[in-house]
């Protein structure tokens, strides 16, 4: 092979192509925008904190593991644990709140303040933002359900379950299955929706895996 190739991105794909395609003989050029390679592969020491540039699900095992393997790159880590996260707030350590139980929970907010978000959390959910808007219902609907697969998609790219073309494709794909949902859901009331959010909370609050949680965030 005796082609030049370019390849845009130096993360963690970039570079396991680039080594695929030079080790088949290929004259290859990654461009990176960083001064570093590795993407969001990169951990970071201040003042003796690591800090990871971006969670991913690398340690969860799966493709890009068996790629590394395969490439004869070790790598150490392991997943994080969920439970009995803190935050400095006021030169104290609190509870770290990370969802509805969690900031109802939390010593990190008073009793006045946690009301207070209640209340402003259960106005925002009764706004009709489409009249206010002047936006058509179907449409404010339809970009509901778009908005939410996107957030779901871009997770997944973040945690580098996805690769961005892939989600883009998905996202597309997903287009026709969407249209059918609003068509079968567009019409129920208020009394018919439900929020799973909490059941979610409560699920996901058993799981030490913290990838598995940043996709509900």
């Amino acid at each position: 092979m005796n082609d030049a190739i370019i390849i845009v991105g130096g993360g963690l794909s970039g570079l396991a192509a680039a080594t695929y395609l030079a080790r088949a003989g290929a004259r290859v050029t990654v461009l990176e925008r960083a001064a570093e390679l590795g993407g969001r592969a990169k951990t970071t020491v201040e003042d003796g904190f690591a800090l990871n540039f971006g969670p991913h699900a690398l340690y969860a095992g799966g493709a890009g593991v068996r790629v590394l393997a395969e490439l004869g790159v070790a790598f150490r880590g392991a997943l994080p644990a969920t439970s009995g996260l803190l935050g400095i707030a006021r030169g104290a350590l609190h509870t770290l709140p990370g969802g509805l139980l969690s900031i109802l929970s939390t010593d990190l907010l008073g009793f006045g303040a946690k009301v207070e978000a209640a209340r402003i959390l259960a106005t925002m959910s009764r706004i009709d933002a489409a009249r206010w808007l002047d936006v058509p219902l179907a449409d404010a609907q339809r970009l509901f359900l778009h908005l939410a697969l996107r957030g779901v998609t871009s997770a997944a790219v973040r945690l580098g379950a996805l690769g961005p073309h892939e989600a883009q494709r998905l996202q597309s794909d997903s287009a026709a299955q969407l249209d059918r949902v609003l068509g079968e859901c567009a019409m129920l009331d208020l009394d018919a929706l439900a929020q799973p959010a909490p059941i979610l909370e409560i699920v996901g609050a058993q799981h030490d895996r913290l990838y598995s949680r940043l996709f509900q965030s």
